[in-house]
């Protein structure tokens, strides 16, 4: 069986094409407004134009000052007097600048640990190793380091005997009575642990701040 096709008359075929050319063109018209209102016409955009006229927002790499410095700074009195870590008990707390206070606090410091020390803060037990990073840089504030926070504000506790030696104190652990074994086992303390600062002997007092202590933290 052979298949019908029907021929559509030339009038209509004429009618449809002028139909769909007017439709287009509307269409076209309605697209160039809406980029004009909009601000922007289509154009083609080349590689040199992509790559020239992008702009790149970069943040600069600026360090921010850690939480706990506070809002003020210390004077310069303040950081000279903390030089060797000796700000503790001397300088009152209520006379500690924002920053020195907020360090302190992050410490475990408050107060009655500050103005009475030692041992009033259990942070002092640990010396300088045992701290984490974070309290390592908050005793910085304080103007700390290693060697001044052992003398100052752990007195060498939980420090070896043979370890003494390095820091150059063995010789004033003897000097107040303490041998290896009563030193490293914190069993027996010598006498001079039970004496007022003013019945210690010069070489016993000379010792005695040969670990950081004075009459005040002595006595306490």
């Amino acid at each position: 069986m052979a298949h019908c096709t029907h021929r559509v008359p030339t009038s209509r075929i004429i009618v449809i094409s002028f139909f769909f050319g007017i439709t287009g063109s509307i269409v076209l018209l309605s697209l160039l407004l809406f980029f004009r209102e909009n601000g922007s016409t289509p154009s083609k955009i080349t590689n040199s134009e992509s790559t020239e006229n992008v702009e790149i927002n970069v943040k600069p790499n600026t360090p921010t000052l850690p939480s706990f410095m506070g809002t003020l700074q210390p004077t310069s009195a303040e950081l000279s007097a903390a030089s060797s870590c000796d700000l503790l008990g001397k300088k009152k707390w209520t006379d500690l600048s924002l920053s020195l206070k907020s360090a302190a606090i992050s410490l475990g410091y408050d107060e009655c640990s500050w103005d009475f020390p030692p041992y009033n803060n259990k942070i002092e037990y640990q010396p300088w190793s045992y701290l984490k990073l974070s309290q390592q840089e908050n005793a910085k504030i304080l103007g700390c380091n290693e060697y001044s926070w052992n003398i100052n504000a752990n007195h060498f506790y939980g420090i070896s005997w043979d370890d003494l030696a390095e820091y150059g104190v063995k010789e004033c652990a003897e000097n107040l009575g303490y041998s290896q074994i009563s030193w490293d086992n914190n069993s027996t303390d010598p006498e001079s642990t039970e004496k007022w600062w003013k019945d210690l002997s010069e070489v016993e007092k000379g010792a005695a701040k040969c670990i950081g202590y004075g009459k005040k933290t002595w006595n306490t």
